[in-house]
């Protein structure tokens, strides 16, 4: 899977500790240049910029090659280049926070995941055990499919709600 972030979801994750989900949920995730620039701003936390700076390997970086949008150009230039790279790149989501950029893409066609429409009921109570499949969950791996467009957590945050007790009350 292939996803391109814009900078509210990853500034977001790496100052809770939770970035690490990010390979686990979508595979690979690309981060537009303008994106990297906000992160590297002097104002931006120091772990932000140093994680910027030297990003793991399943995380890369780059810039939209394409001609010009100009229907976009009301958009900010991260969340710009975020929904360029997406259509660019065929890629299965944009991860945004933007209103503006999460219109833009589903009028684009584009998948898009926000950062805590996670907690919003739609998650089941103990993702641990959807990346673990230990004996608690109900369902197998060569069947392991949410309904709908549930996404998880492998652990949640301290004070963001969960949502049903099992997969079976996804409904």
């Amino acid at each position: 899977m292939l996803v391109v972030t814009d900078t509210s979801p990853i500034n977001y994750l790496l100052l809770t500790g939770y970035v690490d989900v990010l390979p686990v949920l979508h595979g690979n995730v690309v981060i537009p240049q303008a994106v990297a620039g906000e992160l590297l701003n002097p104002r931006t936390p120091e772990t932000v910029r140093q994680w910027v700076a030297a990003p793991p390997s399943w995380c890369t970086m780059q810039s939209p090659r394409g001609p010009l949008d100009p229907a976009l150009a009301y958009l900010g230039e991260g969340e710009y280049e975020a929904l360029m790279l997406c259509q660019e790149l065929s890629t299965d989501a944009l991860l945004t926070d933007d209103t503006e950029a999460y219109d833009a893409a589903r009028e684009r066609g584009i998948a898009v995941i926000r950062t805590l429409a996670l907690s919003k009921g739609r998650l089941c109570r103990g993702c641990s055990i959807c990346l673990r499949l230990s004996p608690g969950c109900k369902r197998r791996r060569s069947m392991h499919q949410h309904k709908s467009s549930v996404r998880c957590w492998p652990v949640m945050p301290q004070g963001i709600p969960y949502g049903p007790q099992s997969h079976d009350e996804l409904g």
